[in-house]
């Protein structure tokens, strides 16, 4: 059973501010994200910036992968939980950027489970440029449960697999993102 304090936390990150304040299209914006986990943000620095004046593209990996730090250890793995051999590798990542991003901008992500089984889980991000504003970049994640003392892949151990259900209650409701589950398109000349 998951601990009383999750469904608080889940209930609290996931609260939807200033609703009355905001122009239709931000209030469209707002019900999008509704539901979602928003457990990391940040401001843009200077040393972000690249030759063409914004955010480099390792930094939008950067960011995406400080959200899922931030959602590791929301469902439980801590430095507790890696002591015990247990961790959580990347297998598959896909990134999609949709707008410059400039030296200080804030920066928002939204969290989304998209599913999850014994041994792994598949997360969708959302990069905002502040809390509710312009969408500027997605990234998709496939995670795998890992032994590392064996090297190997293993199911989750609690409390993982108990917040990861608590988590899934809410967001298998939740309609998947359009840039989920897409792959590159071929390209030939022409």
């Amino acid at each position: 059973m998951v601990s009383g304090a999750l469904p608080f936390i889940l209930s609290s990150i996931i609260s939807i501010e200033g609703l009355s304040a905001l122009s239709r299209d931000e209030e469209k914006k707002t019900d999008e994200r509704e539901g979602l986990i928003s457990l990391y943000k940040s401001v843009v620095d200077p040393e972000w910036i690249d030759y063409n004046g914004h955010m480099t593209e390792s930094r939008y990996l950067y960011v995406f992968g400080e959200a899922s730090d931030a959602m590791f250890e929301f469902i439980g793995m801590d430095s507790e939980y890696r002591e015990r051999g247990y961790s959580i590798y990347t297998v598959e990542t896909h990134l999609c950027h949709l707008q410059e991003v400039g030296l200080g901008q804030p920066l928002a992500v939204y969290t989304q489970l998209l599913g999850y089984d014994q041994k792994r889980f598949h997360l969708a991000h959302w990069l905002e440029g502040g809390v509710r504003r312009p969408l500027l970049a997605t990234a998709e994640h496939m995670f795998l449960h890992v032994n590392t003392v064996e090297k190997r892949s293993c199911p989750m151990q609690s409390p993982l697999n108990d917040r990861l259900a608590a988590i899934w209650e809410k967001h298998s409701n939740l309609p998947q993102p359009g840039f989920a589950l897409r792959s590159i398109q071929k390209v030939t000349p022409s």
